[in-house]
C-alpha cells in the first residue's frame, strides 16, 4: 500500500495531479494551473506565514509532487458499471438474492 499525497488545487502550488496507470506500474504527476488569474493566487499564497508557506505546504519540491511506481498492475481490470455508483445500490449485489 503505497499513500501519496498530493498537492494543493487552490493555494500554493496551486494545480492538479493526474494518476496514470499501466500494465507495469502507475505514474502520479502534477501539473500547474496555467490561468493568469490562478498563477497570481498561487503567487499571492505563497507569501502567507512571511513567506514561509512553501516551507510547509506539501509540494514544494518537483519531486514532491510527482512519483513513478513500478508493479505489476496486468491483472486489474476496468469495474463493470455497476462498480460506479450507478444502478445497483452499492454494486455489490453480485451472488446476492434480489428483493431481500
Amino acid at each position: 500500500m503505497v499513500h501519496q499525497e498530493v498537492a494543493a488545487a487552490k493555494e500554493y502550488p496551486g494545480g492538479f495531479s493526474l494518476l496514470r496507470l499501466h500494465e507495469k506500474g502507475y505514474a502520479l504527476n502534477f501539473y500547474k494551473a496555467r490561468g493568469e488569474l490562478a498563477r497570481r493566487w498561487s503567487e499571492r499564497s505563497r507569501q502567507e506565514i512571511l513567506g514561509y508557506w512553501p516551507q510547509f505546504a506539501f509540494g514544494n519540491t518537483v519531486s514532491d509532487r510527482n512519483i513513478v511506481v513500478e508493479r505489476d498492475l496486468s491483472g486489474l481490470r476496468r469495474p463493470s458499471p455497476a462498480h460506479h455508483g450507478h444502478g445497483h445500490g452499492h454494486g455489490h449485489d453480485k451472488g446476492h438474492t434480489r428483493g431481500h
